[in-house]
């Protein structure tokens, strides 16, 4: 029995938590109607192809465009008023930078460490307990 498809399944949830959380955060920061996991997907679901449509009319001034278009579909799904969709866009967009800052730093990092064991010709050692306490 292969333990691959336990990933495969943990990962797409991992990343569906990773993208519906932010949304969730700001719908309960705000005081949405609906703040539930699958209202947050069903939200991003719309506000993407919200601005999928948006963009293709407007091709110029798309991050504009992005924002009043999740703007609008957080406020039809989440039941809130447009000022507070918008927030809760604005929410979404700073904590998804944040965890996207926080995986690029843990990558690089790990990245970093493991350059700079192989320039050393180390290998990673684990110190053993002292026996003083």
């Amino acid at each position: 029995m292969s333990i691959l498809p336990f990933f495969g399944v943990f990962g797409v949830f991992l990343l569906l938590l990773l993208i519906a959380a932010p949304v969730m955060v700001g719908a309960r920061w705000v005081g949405a109607g609906y703040t539930s996991f699958g209202r947050a997907l069903l939200a991003i679901f719309v506000a993407t192809l919200i601005t999928g449509i948006a963009t293709s009319l407007f091709h110029r001034s798309g991050t504009l465009v992005s924002l009043l278009a999740d703007a609008l579909a957080y406020m039809l799904i989440l039941q809130t008023t447009y000022l507070r969709g918008l927030a809760v866009t604005l929410i979404q967009w700073a904590l998804t930078a944040l965890i996207v800052l926080v995986a690029l730093s843990v990558a690089l990092g790990s990245v970093a460490a493991g350059k700079n064991m192989l320039l050393h010709g180390g290998t990673p050692q684990v110190d053993a307990p002292s026996g003083d306490v």
